[in-house]
């Protein structure tokens, strides 16, 4: 075999690992990413649905909504949240636009500003509008909870399930003896992706 040969063989070879690699690549990324996409859409399926009853098992505070109960035991992230603007975006200039937008206009900008179906429901109460729940939020619900804007639960809780990156511990979140009955671990947590829903127009 001659050099010119050789070489021409060995671009060739290094040619095909990198096409094939390229491939799998493209193959198992597009399946991780429609996997990423279905959590997200899920996720942010605006309007979002209520959390229901509190699971029997949790005590107050395990259950609670509010950040001042994940607060308790999350002490750090509570204070980088009450220094942040997601803690600002239900303040007085957005709640004042209420008085003047319809019903309708104001849930769709709380949406972002505050979705969770329960933060809603205390301000359609507030603003007296129609289908305003004419009782008050169970004990797991603060009646403030809509004054929080992005609270913690807003990204962090489905269904009264809690979930959120990889721990820096590296627990897997089902472990016995966990609050909350365990976390469910989602890499999206970790991905700018998972803001998209309300920083991306």
């Amino acid at each position: 075999m001659t050099k010119r040969s050789i070489l021409v063989t060995v671009i060739v070879l290094g040619l095909a690992l990198v096409l094939g690699a390229g491939v799998v690549l493209l193959l198992f990324g597009d399946r991780e990413a429609a996997v990423s996409g279905a959590f997200l859409d899920g996720h942010w399926d605006f309007p979002l649905e209520p959390q229901g009853p509190a699971p029997a098992g949790l005590g107050p505070r395990e259950a609670a909504l509010g950040a001042e109960s994940c607060g308790s035991c999350h002490v750090q992230q509570h204070a980088d949240w009450q220094t942040s603007r997601h803690s600002e975006t239900m303040n007085a200039g957005i709640r004042w636009q209420f008085h003047v937008f319809s019903q309708a206009d104001s849930n769709k900008c709380m949406d972002c500003h505050a979705p969770l179906a329960e933060q809603k429901a205390l301000a359609a109460r507030d603003m007296g509008w129609p289908n305003a729940p004419d009782t008050d939020p169970p004990a797991h619900i603060p009646p403030n909870l809509h004054r929080e804007g992005l609270t913690c639960a807003t990204c962090h809780v489905r269904e009264h399930a809690r979930m959120g990156p990889v721990h820096r511990t590296g627990l897997s979140g089902d472990e016995d003896g966990l609050p909350h009955g365990g976390f469910r671990v989602r890499e999206e947590f970790s991905q700018s992706q998972f803001c998209a829903a309300c920083h991306q127009f």
